[in-house]
C-alpha cells in the first residue's frame, strides 16, 4: 500500500519480489536518519547530509515497491502519507490519481499517465499555481502548449518521440536546441518551492511556535497535538523534515485565526 493507494491489480512474482525490496530499503532509509541522524546531532555535527540521504533511501523504496506504473506517479504526487491521528476525526479523501474510476482504460501504460496527469495534477496543482500568480496582479495567462491541436498531437505521437534515455519531453527539447544554448537549459530543475525552513528560523519563527503551541492544539481540537508537536521538534531541530506538513498545519491555523 503506497500513500493510502492500494493495487487493484494481482501482483506477480516479479512485483513481490520488487515490492519486499523497495520495503527493506525504506526501512534502511528510516534506520538510517533516525540511528546516524540522531548520533550526529546529539554530537553537535551537521545532519542535513545524513538527513538527505536517509529520507532519499525511504522516498526511493516506497517508489520503487510500487506495485503500478499508476501506483508510482500517485506516490510521487502525495505530499505525505495520510496518517489519520494527525487529524481529529478526519477521512481521507483521495486525489484524481488515486479514484480509479476516473483512469482511462488503455493498455498502454504510459498514455494512462499522461491522461491521469491531464486529468488530475495539471488542473488540480499547475493551473491553479498559474492562474493565482497571474490573477494576483491582474494578467491575463494562457498556456499554448495547451492549445487543442497541440495536445490532440502530442497524445498521437509515439512513445518513442516522447522518451528517451535523457528523459522526458523529447520533441521539446529537441526543438529548444535549435534556437537556446545547451549551456542555458541543460541544468538542474528549479522549482517554485516555499522558503518555510528560512521563514521558520527568521521572520515567522514566533508565529510558528504560537500557531503550534501544544495548548492551543489541544484546546481547538483539530490536530493530534502531540503528534504534531513531536513532528514539528523533529522538523525545528533539523533531525527530519517535514515542511510540507507544517507548511499545511500553519496555513490552516492562519485560516482559522481569519475566518473562525
Amino acid at each position: 500500500k503506497i500513500n493510502g493507494l492500494a493495487s487493484s491489480r494481482p501482483q506477480s512474482c516479479g512485483s513481490r519480489a520488487r515490492a519486499t525490496f523497495g520495503a527493506l530499503m525504506a526501512i534502511m532509509g528510516r534506520a538510517f536518519w533516525r540511528l546516524l541522524g540522531a548520533h550526529r546531532a546529539r554530537s553537535g555535527d551537521h545532519v542535513d547530509g545524513w538527513r538527505r540521504m536517509g529520507n532519499k533511501w525511504e522516498r526511493d523504496g516506497y517508489r520503487f515497491a510500487a506495485p503500478t506504473p499508476r501506483d508510482l506517479l500517485a506516490s510521487q504526487l502525495s505530499n505525505f502519507a495520510p496518517t489519520p491521528d494527525l487529524v481529529v476525526h478526519a477521512d481521507f479523501t483521495p486525489s484524481a490519481q488515486e479514484r480509479r474510476s476516473q483512469w482511462a482504460d488503455v493498455a498502454d501504460e504510459l498514455q494512462g499517465l499522461m491522461q491521469a496527469d491531464f486529468s488530475g495534477y495539471l488542473p488540480e496543482d499547475i493551473l491553479v499555481k498559474l492562474d493565482r500568480a497571474s490573477m494576483a496582479v491582474s494578467l491575463e495567462a494562457r498556456c499554448p502548449l495547451l492549445d487543442a491541436r497541440v495536445v490532440e498531437f502530442a497524445f498521437r505521437l509515439p512513445n518513442v518521440m516522447r522518451l528517451d534515455r535523457q528523459g522526458g519531453k523529447r520533441i521539446l527539447r529537441d526543438v529548444r536546441a535549435r534556437y537556446v544554448p545547451p549551456q542555458l537549459t541543460e541544468r538542474p530543475k528549479q522549482g517554485f518551492s516555499v522558503p518555510v525552513a528560512d521563514w521558520r528560523r527568521g521572520p515567522l519563527r514566533d508565529w510558528a511556535e504560537d500557531c503550534l503551541d501544544e495548548s492551543r492544539l489541544k484546546r481547538e481540537g483539530w490536530f493530534n497535538a502531540s503528534d504534531v508537536r513531536r513532528l514539528w521538534s523533529q522538523h525545528r531541530s533539523g533531525f527530519r523534515k517535514h515542511t510540507k506538513f507544517i507548511w499545511s498545519v500553519l496555513v490552516f491555523q492562519r485560516w482559522c485565526d481569519e475566518y473562525l
